[in-house]
């Protein structure tokens, strides 16, 4: 499901995350790492991204926080 939303939303050349899985309960990155990743060279966006997933209604749902950052 993420793999999916990831190549349909975020067209991203590389993703820096905190887990294989994209997504950690026990660590998140600092607002200053984006800033830091944004200002190096070649560099022309940075989205930082939240993502969880709830229970909804017998089901499991997405929510996602996107946050974009020009450098």
């Amino acid at each position: 499901m993420l793999d999916r939303w990831m190549n349909q939303v975020l067209n991203a050349d590389i993703f820096v995350a905190t887990s294989a899985m994209l997504r950690s309960t026990s660590y998140h990155f600092t607002e200053d790492l984006g800033r830091q990743i944004a200002s190096l060279p070649g560099v022309s966006r940075v989205e930082n991204v939240r993502f969880t997933a709830i229970p909804y209604r017998g089901d499991t749902a997405a929510v996602i926080a996107i946050e974009w950052m020009a450098s």
